[in-house]
């Protein structure tokens, strides 16, 4: 992530945080913070049929087994097939070590 990512991240972790009452920052508050800035916020209004929840799930579970398959790339961190943004749902790569 860049600086700007981090600042949004914090300021949204701080946003949630502030919303709940709270006056320290958890990880459940960074946790939700990440996924919106990396995909956008829920849907919440948005209706998933069985059948788009079990594609979905396909779908995710696919790149998870590419990730796992593949020895140069990542380990999953996360996947998830709630809505964010304009995904049906995402999987979440994280760097072991720092690249940088």
């Amino acid at each position: 992530m860049s600086g700007a990512d981090l600042a949004n991240v914090i300021n949204e972790a701080a946003l949630l945080t502030a919303r709940e009452g709270g006056t320290l920052i958890n990880g459940a508050a960074l946790e939700e913070s990440v996924d919106r800035v990396v995909g956008g916020p829920r849907r919440k209004g948005k209706i998933i049929s069985e059948l788009e929840k079990k594609i979905t799930a396909y779908h995710e579970g696919g790149h998870a087994l590419a990730a796992w398959a593949m020895p140069d790339l990542e380990p999953v961190y996360k996947l998830t097939i709630l809505p964010r943004g304009r995904t049906g749902g995402h999987a979440l790569v994280v760097p072991e070590d720092d690249k940088g």
